[in-house]
């Protein structure tokens, strides 16, 4: 006769996992919006050169949400990316968009044409 009675002849139920240590970190959508927001506004600054305020636009609110993720307690790597992909996407938008803007000052005036 075995020990358990609800398992005849066997083993007796193996007791759950405990939870790791440091518990899984919640789920962000500030964190995630500040990433895509990276990604699309360094696409756009990089690719389409034609749209000239859209990257700078979305690269901050892509900065702003990643550092609202930050201080609601993310620490995962999607606000940082997110930070980080909008920082390069506005360094590089606004360094095209002043740079655009000194060629077309110099092609109005006569004075530095050939």
């Amino acid at each position: 006769m075995s020990n358990f009675p609800n398992q005849p002849g066997g083993m007796p139920p193996v007791p759950p996992m405990p939870p790791m240590p440091g518990g899984q970190q919640p789920a962000s959508g500030m964190a995630t919006g500040s990433m895509v927001l990276g990604i699309i506004a360094l696409v756009i600054a990089f690719g389409f050169f034609w749209i000239p305020v859209l990257p700078q636009i979305l690269a901050i609110v892509g900065v702003v949400l990643g550092y609202m993720a930050k201080r609601a307690g993310n620490t995962g790597g999607a606000a940082t990316a997110g930070i980080v992909m909008s920082i390069i996407a506005l360094a590089w938008g606004l360094t095209f968009f002043i740079a655009c803007a000194a060629c077309a000052a110099c092609a109005t005036n006569p004075a530095f044409w050939f």
